[in-house]
């Protein structure tokens, strides 16, 4: 029996399944994006990405469960659209600095930009900060910019959706995110936490 499943903390999981079990061709054949991974569910799973933390996308759960079954697979499905609470995504989130670098960038600069141009480089400090900014378009502070609209679409499918941004930073980059970021006018969509 396969199950596919739907929760909010593991996004859609096609579980009970895998890569060498025949089911893969009437997975891909739904032209739905379903990705194998050995990390999804408790065994390896097919899931759908982008679907964590949203709600069901009962079209393309039931289409795959029309195909298993038309294969000839007993197929159960299980939704559960309950949201997270911001903490336990925020928590869900939460990257152990061990083994982490800054992920602001540096730049290299030269001595002769005709033959030699400057280059960006990622930062390889160890990070001392977190910063969590949730772009929503108002609650971040970028006044609608970081929600830019899809010009090949119209109205509301043309719309991006609000989305999370984390940002490890090092001693010498925190001050620079915190004053872009955190000025005087609160801006409750960002977070900043110290990591120990």
């Amino acid at each position: 029996m396969i199950t596919i499943e739907h929760t909010h903390a593991e996004g859609t999981l096609a579980a009970d399944t895998s890569r060498g079990d025949g089911t893969e061709p009437v997975i891909r054949a739904t032209d739905d994006g379903w990705r194998y991974s050995d990390q999804a569910g408790a065994e390896g799973a097919w899931f759908l990405p982008g679907t964590r933390d949203q709600d069901a996308d009962w079209v393309r759960i039931e289409r795959l469960a029309d195909a298993l079954r038309a294969a000839g697979y007993g197929v159960e499905v299980r939704v559960d659209d309950e949201p997270r609470t911001r903490e336990e995504i925020e928590s869900d989130r939460m990257v152990s600095p061990v083994d982490c670098v800054c992920s602001a960038w540096v730049t290299i600069p030269t001595f002769n930009a005709e033959f030699v141009p400057e280059r960006d480089v990622p930062c390889d400090e160890p990070p001392i900060l977190r910063m969590t900014i949730h772009h929503d378009g108002e609650a971040c502070g970028c006044e609608g910019m970081c929600l830019p609209r899809d010009p090949y679409r119209s109205g509301e499918e043309g719309s991006v959706e609000p989305w999370t941004e984390v940002c490890l930073l090092c001693a010498d980059h925190a001050h620079e995110y915190r004053d872009l970021h955190t000025d005087d006018l609160p801006k409750p969509g960002v977070t900043v936490r110290s990591l120990p």
